[in-house]
């Protein structure tokens, strides 16, 4: 599971690797260079308990290359996007973090009214499914 410094587990509804890595993209394309920035500078700072090599962090040049970057290192997954989110709203971003935790907001109402009608929700679809 991804590392985050707030336990919020904000998890999303993805089919797989590519839906997810599409969502990567549409996040990565909406970051500025100046946010890519300063995003780098918190992940290298000691002060938020984070560890990931400045060196590595210097050499990323574009937004998606961060986020594959944070992929790769486990910070990230479909499981778990806090960490992402908490960046984005440390940059400024806030409209595209609460845009991501409404997609969760969407899909956890979507499971618990699942549950408690005895259905499933099929990640496949993201549509309910009787049992």
């Amino acid at each position: 599971m991804a590392h985050s410094l707030r336990q919020l587990n904000i998890s999303l509804l993805v089919r797989n690797t590519a839906e997810f890595n599409a969502f990567l993209a549409e996040i990565a394309d909406q970051i500025t260079e100046e946010e890519l920035e300063e995003m780098k500078f918190l992940c290298g700072g000691k002060k938020y308990g984070n560890c990931l090599p400045r060196g590595k962090l210097a050499a990323i040049k574009t937004q998606r290359e961060f986020l594959s970057f944070l992929r790769h290192h486990d910070i990230i997954c479909p499981e778990d996007v806090s960490y992402l989110v908490w960046l984005l709203r440390k940059v400024g971003c806030n409209e595209l973090a609460a845009s991501i935790e409404e997609q969760v907001r969407l899909i956890n109402f979507k499971r618990r009214a699942c549950s408690l009608s005895g259905l499933t929700l099929d990640a496949e679809s993201g549509t309910e499914n009787g049992t």
